[in-house]
């Protein structure tokens, strides 16, 4: 459901927003899910 909507209640021209704090935690778990720590991804500078 979005927003409290069943599918059957959505209807054109409806939206919706979802928004994600990206953390150097994030960062770090999606590094360790696919395997790549190349510094260009996680360094800080």
């Amino acid at each position: 459901m979005i927003l409290g909507k069943t599918i059957e209640e959505l209807r054109v021209g409806d939206s919706a927003e979802i928004t994600q704090l990206i953390t150097e935690g994030l960062i770090l778990q999606f590094a360790e899910v696919i395997g790549d720590f190349n510094p260009i991804h996680i360094d800080e500078a």
